[in-house]
């Protein structure tokens, strides 16, 4: 039976992922889903929450950091490969999520990344993105701790 229950349980959970988006950062022509500094585009730090259709299983770490090895790459059109620093498997209000933290280079500029990949009947992603010298992780895992399921 609770087995059942779990089951129906992650069913039951509909909707995107949201978060509170935190002071210093502005919607980047709504509705796109990013968020660019109040300084942009001289500190090109953002939020990105992107939605898309349910994912299935989240990947564990070497095929997270193999996927994201190739997004990252087919964006920009060279090889880019990061450095996982810290990667977990956890859970949203009871749905299955993933926490990574990462750094990647690219054309001469250094970035840090918190992602956060949330399931629900639909698959969200928040990707914290912080440019060069910045200083807005800590800002972005208070932002992180608001991630709830909205509709």
């Amino acid at each position: 039976e609770e087995i059942v229950e779990s089951e129906e349980e992650e069913v039951e959970a509909t909707g995107a992922a949201v978060v509170d988006i935190p002071s210093g950062f502005k919607e980047y022509l709504a509705p796109s889903g990013i968020y660019v500094t109040t300084q942009y585009p001289e500190d090109g730090s953002n939020i990105y929450i992107m939605t898309s259709p349910y994912y299935g299983e989240l990947p564990g770490e070497t095929e997270y950091t193999r996927k994201i090895n190739e997004n990252l790459s087919a964006q920009v059109g060279e090889i880019v490969k990061i450095d996982l620093i810290e990667f977990e498997k956890t859970t949203v209000e009871g749905c299955d999520a993933t926490r990574a933290l990462y750094t990647y280079s690219h054309d001469g500029m250094n970035f840090k990344r918190l992602e956060y990949t949330v399931n629900t009947d639909i698959t969200t992603t928040i990707a914290y993105t912080q440019e060069g010298d910045a200083d807005w992780m800590d800002v972005f895992e208070e932002s992180a701790l608001t991630i709830r399921i909205g509709e």
